[in-house]
């Protein structure tokens, strides 16, 4: 199984594929490598490939006329983007920047529509998927109506917490793999609010704000700041 196949099999929507099914994929796709900041996917182009994160990271976003970026979704290794295009035929949704150097596996919209064909369990994984995007994305929404910077802070810590964050005798680190205008960004406020909301939930004892990362040291506070 060459490392194709094993990444493959490591993405949740293939990972009850047979070695021969693997394969036939593997060969399907090719592989794409792009630099940090590159465009992977631009909004309103249109969709014609699936894309599975092999290494690196994607950030999708929504700009406004004035070219404001908002952060919708961070993705990571064995997760995929670009699906929503060739299931319904519309334009892309969103654009899809690499964060950091990334090499994707993409397959074609023939491709990606015969597997879906063969296996029916795909459709339910991805509903699966789409059905966390969505609830993710009212649950922003909710914080972008109700929750104060601190609160809205406080949740995206939590979440980076449990996505990439490493547990340390002090805390949780996360890094922070952003520059303070994205952060600001997925939290939906300005650099200048960031940063003061950062040392009011530093001084209230609930991180502290390193260069490329923050601790959380207190959990429980973090979570009943939301």
């Amino acid at each position: 199984m060459n490392r194709f196949q094993t990444a493959l099999r490591e993405v949740p929507l293939f990972n009850e594929f047979s070695q021969r099914e693997l394969k036939v994929i593997a060969q399907a796709a090719t592989v794409r490598r792009y630099e940090k900041n590159e465009v992977i996917i631009h909004k309103l182009e249109r969709g014609d490939t699936f894309f599975s994160i092999i290494d690196g990271r994607v950030k999708v976003i929504l700009s406004d006329e004035d070219g404001k970026e908002f952060i919708v979704d961070v993705l990571k290794p064995k997760e995929f983007f670009g699906e929503l295009a060739l299931l319904d035929g519309e334009p892309r949704s969103a654009t899809v920047v690499a964060q950091e150097p990334t090499e994707v596996l993409v397959l074609t919209r023939e491709e990606f529509l015969n597997q879906l064909k063969k296996h029916p369990e795909l459709g339910i994984k991805i509903m699966r998927v789409l059905g966390r995007r969505l609830r993710r994305a009212n649950q922003r929404i909710e914080s972008l109506a109700f929750m104060d910077v601190c609160g809205r802070l406080a949740g995206t810590l939590i979440d980076l917490a449990a996505s990439s964050g490493e547990k340390q005798s002090d805390g949780v680190n996360v890094p922070l793999d952003f520059s303070r205008t994205e952060l600001a960004n997925l939290v939906g406020t300005t650099r200048e609010t960031l940063t003061r909301a950062l040392r009011t939930l530093q001084s209230m004892g609930y991180i502290k704000i390193k260069k490329k990362f923050v601790v959380v040291t207190n959990m429980k506070g973090l979570e009943g700041r939301m």
